[in-house]
């Protein structure tokens, strides 16, 4: 094995010790700005699935949510008959970041409320 892929598994290493829930993107982008190095994201998770480093896959979201009714699958025949919610920040300036929560009428797409 090269000295220099000696180093980027040491360094790799060090990451996923220090940041365990990176995947082999972030780690990648770690040793390129934090190390200066020209690294493949291939070789990372070469290298990441390899020494058994790499975080186990997520459940899909299709699985948690079978049987549930999303406003995709579902179409609003008249209003006040599907409502849908999304959460965001807002830049406020001196006073930082502010949650806005709003609930949106999926006929006419009117504003409800919001926090």
């Amino acid at each position: 094995m090269k000295e220099e892929e000696v180093v980027l598994i040491k360094n790799i290493e060090e990451i996923v010790r220090e940041l365990p829930v990176y995947g082999y993107w972030r780690v990648t982008a770690v040793l390129r700005h934090r190390y200066g190095l020209d690294v493949n994201w291939k070789r990372v998770y070469r290298i990441m699935r390899e020494r058994k480093l790499c975080m186990p896959p997520s459940h899909s979201h299709k699985k948690m949510f079978k049987g549930v009714p999303f406003a995709h699958n579902v179409r609003a025949e008249r209003s006040n008959e599907l409502w849908g919610i999304d959460m965001t920040y807002i830049w406020c300036g001196e006073d930082a970041w502010c949650y806005f929560h709003g609930v949106i009428d999926h006929y006419d797409k009117t504003l409800l409320g919001y926090y």
